[in-house]
């Protein structure tokens, strides 16, 4: 949601919410309910792991039917899977993921450990640094986009700090504060990225 002052020049009321099952291996559901400027568009995807199939729905109709690789992901719950990577400077991982259009394989790379400040406080991260030229996003967005995440590199795997660039300009969101223990009673991170691994070897 754009602020009151950019609502004159460009308002924005967006909202996404995706589900994805507990052991974060594949997406179950993706909801997005598009607004900005004159632009509207919302829509549902299902997924059908059982059948290698998503399904995108409009107004309750049947838009789209896309065939899906096992271990699809949404554009949103890619992050979910980002936070179970066992994250360092120079790694690359990869992982299936639909907008409901088409099926494409989505990237990502760690690109350096930088401390930041958010309203929230002070943060070790890594820059995390999606590739989205191939997939609809969370918003419209230019042609040379870029989306950047900012993840600590604790065990919490929070996102603390979201820039990209978007059809008008860019924009940014910062962590504002959070909830929960300190320290988590288990890790995100699996004990063997088995999910990672075997499609960085194909």
């Amino acid at each position: 949601q754009t602020t009151p002052f950019v609502d004159k020049f460009y308002r924005v009321r967006d909202q996404i919410q995706s589900w994805v099952d507990p052991k974060v291996t594949h997406a179950l559901l993706y909801q997005k309910d598009q607004s900005e400027g004159d632009y509207v568009r919302n829509y549902v995807i299902r997924f059908n792991a059982r059948n290698n199939m998503a399904y995108r729905y409009s107004k309750g109709t049947l838009k789209n039917a896309v065939i899906i690789n096992p271990g699809t992901f949404d554009p949103l719950s890619m992050l979910f899977l980002f936070r179970t990577q066992p994250l360092a400077v120079g790694f690359e991982f990869a992982a299936p993921v639909t907008d409901g259009d088409k099926a494409v394989v989505g990237k990502a790379r760690v690109v350096r450990r930088e401390t930041i400040t958010t309203p929230a406080g002070e943060f070790d991260t890594f820059l995390v640094e999606p590739e989205i030229k191939d997939i609809g996003g969370v918003f419209r967005k230019s042609p040379s986009a870029t989306l950047q995440v900012w993840i600590t590199a604790d065990e919490r795997r929070i996102p603390v700090r979201v820039k990209s660039k978007v059809i008008v300009g860019s924009f940014s969101m910062d962590l504002t504060g959070y909830e929960g223990p300190k320290q988590p009673q288990a890790s995100l991170l699996p004990t063997q990225p088995q999910h990672a691994k075997s499609l960085q070897q194909k």
